[in-house]
């Protein structure tokens, strides 16, 4: 199913995800929802074998284009990526303990 995939996540974690890119479904997502004691200002995104970069976790458009970036990064030019993911980690006193991963279809 390549519909409402990322509606889904976003409801869950509260990351606006990007819908209107096809890029959403050639690589994999996987979110990490953890919860913590205090409300935390930061969340991490991971493309594949580089680094994990920091965002505002408030700064919805920030981190709509920081995913979209990263989804390009690890497709590097292929129309899909069945190896690497983007990973993205997301901690808060609200969220479950969770990790769900979107695969492309």
């Amino acid at each position: 199913q390549s519909v409402g995939k990322s509606a889904v996540l976003s409801r869950i974690s509260g990351i606006r995800f990007p819908q209107d890119s096809e890029v959403c479904t050639r690589v994999a997502i996987e979110l990490r929802l953890r919860r913590s004691r205090e409300q935390k200002k930061v969340m991490t995104i991971k493309a594949g074998n580089f680094e994990g970069e920091e965002f505002d976790a408030t700064d919805d458009s920030a981190i709509e284009m920081a995913l979209k970036d990263a989804q390009v990064k690890v497709l590097n030019g292929r129309k899909f990526e069945d190896k690497l993911s983007v990973k993205v980690e997301k901690e808060d006193v609200d969220l479950p303990e969770v990790t769900l991963i979107d695969l492309p279809r």
